[in-house]
């Protein structure tokens, strides 16, 4: 038996009846999701459970259409297979449609992360079977509480102290779901006393009690603990998560209006212009989330102190970077912060030195190197052509020399075009902000005589085209991938 005889409480619901279906309808009034097929996640406990019921029971008027959507976590042995076909009983009861999913048994889930990911993932796929893209879940006032306390433990901003929305959007395998949460503002007690209403006898997950998951101790612990200094602790905290969400929405607008003007989107590269380090602090913070949401796809685990290192970045030394989660790279450049895939790879270092000849080509780690003779008009070759800087004009005598491309060495020095002193490389490269993991990947051509082209950034005074020369040496830089 999946529920008990409800002659007695049949056409008298209780006050608790009618207030968690008032809070349900309203949720789903504001969100404008009247007359929506939904994918209700139910495990077989209280609170799902009770949304399922209180869905049911706004069909025809709110609801047009229920899918049950049921996942074994294949954590609980025959436990776990008694849950799924005591909801499939039920859903029968009440002539709803019951769509059974199970975790790999390839696959442990080992962590509560892990458990939820494969949840989700079973929730995308009946979603999209079932042609709709909203997905209620049981989420209570309850959960979100600790949810806040777990978010405030592990270090959070405004985002976390948010937690659940009562909408929201996950993308999921490619699918964007809509997340509707219509018990969050009714507490675990509320949910146990509703299913005691209709009738509904939940089904007691044991692995709630077990203290390896953090939640469950925070749960069992800690919420009790809290309540001997306030005993409307959790109310408390979900006041804070309605403020939180509330200022963050008006962030969000702000990021909004600002986001053209700040902001530049290239594919898989999105900059944060050096302007932005005048914006006020929680807009500028909002917006390395959203970018490193466009990018990964999610905000999973990105913490404040991740967005604080690249909002540092804005204020601090060209060159500098930092590794993000999801395989993201962020740095600072005169432009200001590039934000972008990073595959792992480190840029190629060149060692050793290797002989140019000309004519000739070489094939260098990260590049190559062509060198020839070609006819010029005199001076007007005596500068670096092209607009990305790796075609030099060099004098034709140097060909008569020996010639080496090599990488930049410590003490290296070039007197730069239009200079009657000297310089050294590595102020070069740190008054063009080029990166510091870059600087040794950068080629350098010598002579006998000294550094003769820092490649992509300046050639010899000594080492330009003399007037009236009829020939130029060429040396043609390109990137390898």
């Amino acid at each position: 038996m999946t529920r008990r005889d409800r002659t007695e409480s049949a056409g008298k619901p209780k006050q608790v009846v009618v207030e968690l279906r008032r809070a349900v309808s309203g949720i789903l009034r504001r969100s404008r999701l009247d007359d929506t097929k939904f994918v209700v996640a139910v495990s077989g406990g209280q609170d799902s459970l009770a949304l399922l019921d209180a869905l049911h029971a706004l069909r025809g008027d709110l609801v047009r259409e229920l899918v049950c959507a049921h996942f074994d976590h294949r954590l609980r042995g025959v436990a776990s297979r008694a849950d799924a076909e005591f909801v499939k009983s039920l859903c029968d009861s009440y002539g709803v449609e019951c769509v059974l999913g199970a975790a790999d048994p390839e696959v442990p889930l080992a962590t509560e992360e892990k458990a939820r990911d494969a949840r989700y993932a079973f929730l995308a796929g009946v979603a999209g079977r079932a042609g709709t893209d909203a997905v209620a879940l049981g989420h209570t006032a309850s959960d979100q509480a600790e949810t806040v306390l777990l978010n405030l433990m592990r270090g959070t901003g405004l985002t976390g102290l948010a937690a659940m929305r009562p909408e929201s959007r996950r993308v999921i395998d490619g699918a964007s779901l809509r997340l509707i949460r219509p018990l969050l503002s009714v507490s675990r007690a509320d949910t146990l006393a509703y299913c005691e209403a209709v009738d509904l006898v939940p089904r007691v997950d044991v692995s709630n009690d077990s203290e390896r998951f953090t939640r469950n101790r925070v749960r069992s612990s800690l919420v009790p603990l809290m309540r001997t200094f306030n005993p409307r602790v959790e109310d408390s905290l979900v006041r804070l998560a309605t403020n939180a969400a509330q200022a963050l929405d008006h962030i969000e607008a702000e990021t909004d209006a600002a986001w053209a003007g700040n902001v530049t989107e290239d594919g898989d590269t999105v900059t944060l212009q050096a302007g932005a380090a005048s914006l006020p602090a929680p807009v500028l913070a909002a917006m390395v989330r959203r970018t490193v949401a466009m990018l990964r796809g999610d905000l999973t685990n990105v913490r404040q102190g991740h967005v604080d290192e690249v909002m540092a970045l804005l204020t601090g030394n060209a060159g500098v970077r930092v590794d993000l989660l999801g395989g993201l790279r962020a740095t600072s450049r005169p432009e200001g912060v590039v934000i972008r895939r990073f595959d792992g790879v480190t840029i190629a270092t060149l060692s050793g030195e290797y002989r140019v000849d000309v004519p000739g080509e070489l094939h260098l780690p990260g590049w190559n190197i062509s060198a020839e003779l070609v006819e010029t008009d005199g001076p007007s070759m005596a500068s670096l052509a092209g607009p990305d800087g790796l075609t030099a004009s060099l004098d034709p005598s140097l060909a008569q020399s020996p010639l080496w491309v090599r990488g930049w060495l410590p003490g290296d020095r070039i007197q730069p075009t239009g200079m009657a002193g000297t310089k050294k490389v590595q102020d070069l490269f740190v008054d063009e902000k080029v990166p510091r993991e870059e600087r040794t990947s950068i080629p350098l051509l010598v002579s006998e005589r000294g550094v003769v082209w820092v490649v992509g950034h300046r050639i010899a005074e000594w080492a330009r085209v003399p007037e009236n020369a009829k020939l130029a040496l060429r040396v043609r830089a390109e990137r390898r991938g």
